[in-house]
């Protein structure tokens, strides 16, 4: 048996193989656009894994795209590839509110799920999907630190209540007001 007819096995048998030039000249073309259509991205890488596994990887990486970020987009066709009628508003919305949305969405929540990412922040829409409330006052810190300020942070974190799930650290927020708030007390004491 061929590499193709093999490929064949458990497809529908009059379903035409894509060439697999064609869908890296696809994947190519649309990565590149300043603002990729992510459905059709979506739709290439799919067939791509589908078709032509064993190349899946190194035909992703070349077209720019990481491993993770060729997943989300198929995980996002793949969920609203029945709502393709609504394509523009989609595009509009982005593929990473939608690949935080593909989880939760169906057609009775279509409008209610889009409305939430329309008119939220991709990490408001991260809460709200949760199932947590958000409040206007929330604010973000983003800090960079050395190798050496790294392991302090961490330190601190870990002794006020956070955690680690891998080498992500969790509970942040909470571990890291709990610190500031013992150092001031203790500076207000003296």
């Amino acid at each position: 048996m061929g590499a193709v007819q093999s490929r064949m096995r458990g497809r529908n048998k009059s379903a035409a193989l894509k060439p697999l030039q064609q869908i890296i000249d696809g994947l190519s073309s649309l990565s590149r656009r300043p603002k990729p259509l992510f459905l059709e991205l979506g739709a290439e890488l799919t067939i791509l894994r589908r078709d032509y596994p064993e190349e899946f990887e190194k035909v992703a990486s070349a077209a720019g795209l990481s491993r993770r970020r060729a997943f989300y987009l198929m995980q996002v066709h793949g969920r609203f590839h029945p709502f393709a009628s609504h394509a523009h508003r989609l595009a509009q919305i982005g593929w990473t509110k939608l690949q935080i949305l593909s989880p939760i969405i169906d057609k009775d929540n279509f409008d209610e799920m889009l409305i939430l990412a329309e008119t939220n922040s991709v990490n408001v829409l991260k809460i709200l999907v949760r199932g947590k409330s958000t409040t206007v006052s929330n604010r973000c810190v983003l800090i960079y630190f050395n190798v050496d300020q790294y392991a302090i942070y961490e330190e601190a974190i870990m002794a006020n209540g956070g955690g680690k799930r891998g080498r992500q650290l969790t509970g942040q927020e909470s571990a890291l007001t709990k610190a500031l708030s013992m150092q001031r007390d203790e500076s207000t004491d003296r």
